[in-house]
């Protein structure tokens, strides 16, 4: 199965022609997004990642200049905009899930910790938002500043751009849903003298293919199954000191997560972000401010996946609750999630099934770029064909803001 056979598994019932994915694509960012279709499932991650004030550090590179508040009782603007959820509620793409044979399979070095007295944090509108339900065809910077981000990546690889591809939204969406914005450049394609290709989203996003498969230095691992965590930690750091002054990151963090598919398989994810000293700055860098490695079969680095947060524009800073807060709504019912309830142990969350919690900006396409209450939570494992001994972990979302700044906090699964 190529890897682009496995993205359009995963999406499920999407449309093909909304998904203009490269000849040479990898997993991708993944949440993860399961579909059970009577087939193995892949998965991949749906999050626009993307302040729009930015600057030049000394490489060059085009780097957010996004400064979050520290944390204070004082708002440093005073929130009167009402803020949703679009795009939390789920649907019919499968369902966010992990599997692991333990919950600590899927560490990562988040930013969060429980013992943080957050009272505070800010809130973006995504300035790629289309207010359609395709969530694919995302479009906001506009040609200029795509072909600028191009010619940086360019640059920093050290590639001269021979020829420049532009492709509309209209050109993956023929029905009326891109009437209002068919006209808006969705890609910007940058092919060089070596056919490395950098390909910069309305997003945000880039995308960048080296001519051939980069092979590795002998001694590194570098595979989606049977890369150590401690190989994938040299690997991950080799591969960014090389790419350094492409990433233009001051303080890099490497990790790695490697869940598993229905056999028991890893698959086995590669990421960097750049790390900040002020922890709300961090959280936000560390779910908006990343890069991941992918590997080809061969363990070649196939492509590098760049997320820069250029599409998103400061709107206020929003009280938010207590994780405590959180985990009570969070059993009442009151979450977000595209897992069924028929796959909850006893239909409903109980405080004994939250395997993990943590504190996360997420977006999936809306409005709003926000904190959210990011659950793990184990699932009833009879619901699923697995491999003995292998769990499924549902993903469930909270939003943090109060629900007094929310156009509609969330109710009840149970009622």
């Amino acid at each position: 199965m190529t890897n682009r056979d496995i993205l359009l598994d995963v999406i499920g019932d999407t449309d093909e022609e909304l998904i203009p994915v490269p000849d040479r694509i990898g997993k991708g960012n993944r949440t993860m997004i399961r579909v059970f279709a009577g087939v193995c499932a892949a998965a991949i991650t749906l999050a626009v990642v993307l302040p729009n004030v930015i600057k030049k550090d000394d490489s060059g590179i085009t780097q957010p200049d996004v400064q979050v508040s520290e944390t204070t009782s004082t708002v440093a603007v005073k929130p009167t905009e009402k803020l949703n959820s679009e795009g939390m509620y789920g649907g019919s793409m499968g369902f966010a899930g992990l599997m692991a044979y333990d919950i600590s399979e899927l560490d990562t070095p988040s930013p969060w910790r429980s013992d943080m007295q957050i009272e505070n944090m800010p809130v973006y509108r995504n300035l790629a938002y289309t207010g359609e339900s395709a969530a694919f065809i995302c479009v906001g910077l506009g040609q200029e500043k795509m072909a600028e981000m191009a010619q940086q990546t360019a640059d920093a690889l050290g590639k001269e751009i021979e020829e420049t591809t532009i492709t509309y939204a209209g050109d993956f969406l023929a029905d009326t849903r891109s009437e209002k914005f068919r006209d808006e450049v969705f890609t910007y394609e940058a092919k060089c003298s070596d056919n490395t290709s950098v390909t910069v989203y309305g997003n945000g996003r880039i995308f960048v293919a080296p001519g051939e498969s980069v092979p590795l230095p002998s001694g590194y691992s570098f595979t989606y199954s049977g890369t150590t965590a401690e190989e994938a930690d040299r690997t991950l750091d080799y591969l960014t000191k090389k790419y350094s002054a492409l990433l233009g990151y001051e303080d890099p963090v490497c990790y790695s997560v490697a869940d598993r598919t229905f056999s028991g398989d890893e698959s086995r994810s590669y990421y960097v972000y750049d790390k900040a000293e002020d922890s709300v700055q961090d959280i936000f860098n560390f779910g908006i401010s990343y890069a991941e490695f992918c590997p080809d079969d061969n363990g070649n680095l196939m492509c590098i996946w760049i997320y820069r947060p250029v599409a998103y524009e400061y709107i206020a800073d929003y009280p938010v609750i207590s994780e405590k807060q959180a985990r009570k709504m969070l059993t009442d019912g009151r979450f977000y999630s595209s897992v069924p309830t028929d796959y909850l142990r006893g239909g409903r969350v109980s405080d004994g099934d939250i395997e993990r919690a943590d504190l996360v900006y997420q977006n999936m396409g809306g409005e709003h770029l926000q904190p959210y209450y990011r659950y793990y939570i184990r699932l009833d494992d009879s619901s699923f064909s697995m491999a003995k001994g292998l769990h499924n972990y549902g993903i469930f979302y909270v939003p943090a803001v109060d629900e007094e700044y929310l156009d509609e906090p969330p109710v009840s699964v149970y009622d």
